[in-house]
């Protein structure tokens, strides 16, 4: 699991005297950056940074050199690491331009092992900072939020985006005044998020015009992160019920490939360097049986030409009758059972991962 904090973006353009490089017209605000990202030891593992255009990371020496580092840099995105290359598990990568700042932090591994506790304050004191110190000069916004990969966790299905709100968040940051005066604001969708009452154990913090919604305290027990998870993007889908995410259509089928490997003799499909088969069905006893005889091949991991069968998908005639397979051969059948469309693509009406039906949802 790695935890994520996303500012996309602070922008200087509105409410601002700020044009052109703002990190040099205002030195006092690239210090403030760094500053408010350095308070409660944050960025205490960082070694080495990389200034916008640079190939190779330069040791870091101390905040200080930083800040008087950076009012000399061009425009474009570098990092910071807790090593010489930008490491996965202990990174800051950020982008500047003439009249925005974006970044993200990132720790995983024994990086966040250290910080299960406390990460999610300080992620939340570091965007307070930052707010606080220049929001008379910038608008926060549109995306800002804690999120975590590499941990699944039950998601309505059909699964829907929100093109700026997150979708499984641990915490929300909402600027209003960016919500009110950007044109990428939302600001109709805010007021029915901010209205409707917050689940049970998520917390609501007002600061000014900025709304931090949180929806744990900690990150020491992942069951309870994907659980809380859940939680959140159950409340969000529930309230906005934003477009449906790509590749899915209204019942939370998976669109997949269209493009099948080549034609075989003993298969419908085979392809060789995955020792993957694919199998047309028909709905009726003769498909039956042709399936059948191919899950005995299956169950012996190899065709009866002595090629593996390492995994088996199924082409049902209709969404009906892979249903029906599915049911009938999920402990030890198939990899996955597809049906056509008109459109012409192969659709999956069992995706993987954990889902929540819409009939379950909070």
């Amino acid at each position: 699991m790695r935890v994520l904090l996303t500012v996309n973006d602070v922008k200087f353009e509105i409410g601002s005297s700020v044009a052109g490089a703002w990190w040099r017209l205002r030195p006092r605000l690239i210090g403030t950056f760094w500053r408010c990202l350095s308070i409660n030891g944050l960025l205490d593992d960082f070694r080495y940074y990389a200034r916008p255009g640079a190939r190779r990371g330069t040791r870091l020496t101390s905040l200080e050199a930083l800040a008087a580092d950076s009012v000399t840099w061009q425009d474009g995105t570098g990092w910071l690491s807790s090593t010489a290359s930008r490491s996965n598990d202990c990174y800051l990568r950020f982008g500047i331009g003439d009249d925005e700042l974006s970044f993200r932090i990132g720790f995983g591994d024994e990086y966040l092992d250290r910080r299960r506790r406390t990460i999610l304050d300080q992620f939340v004191e570091a965007v307070r900072c930052l707010h606080t110190a220049m929001r008379a000069e910038a608008l926060f916004g549109p995306a800002l939020k804690v999120s975590v990969s590499d941990l699944p966790y039950p998601r309505p299905r059909p699964p829907r985006l929100h093109k700026h709100f997150g979708h499984g968040d641990l915490v929300d940051f909402f600027c209003l005044d960016f919500q009110h005066q950007h044109h990428l604001g939302h600001p109709e969708e805010i007021e029915r998020l901010l209205s409707a009452p917050l689940p049970e154990g998520a917390s609501r913090q007002d600061d000014d015009d900025l709304v931090i919604l949180r929806w744990i305290d900690s990150l020491e027990d992942e069951a309870e992160v994907a659980r809380r998870l859940s939680i959140q993007d159950q409340w969000l889908t529930n309230i906005l019920q934003p477009p449906l995410a790509p590749w899915f259509d209204e019942r939370g089928d998976l669109q997949v490939q269209t493009l099948p490997p080549p034609r075989d003799s003993l298969l419908t499909y085979y392809a060789p360097d995955s020792g993957n088969g694919y199998l047309e069905v028909a709905d009726d006893w003769a498909g039956e049986a042709r399936l059948d005889e191919v899950l005995g091949w299956l169950a012996d991991r190899r065709l009866p030409d002595g090629r593996p069968l390492n995994g088996l998908y199924v082409i049902a005639p209709d969404r009906e009758t892979a249903v029906r397979l599915h049911d009938r051969t999920r402990r030890d059948g198939p990899t996955a059972i597809y049906y056509p469309k008109p459109d012409g693509y192969w659709w999956d009406p069992f995706p993987p991962g954990p889902w929540i039906e819409e009939d379950q949802r909070r």
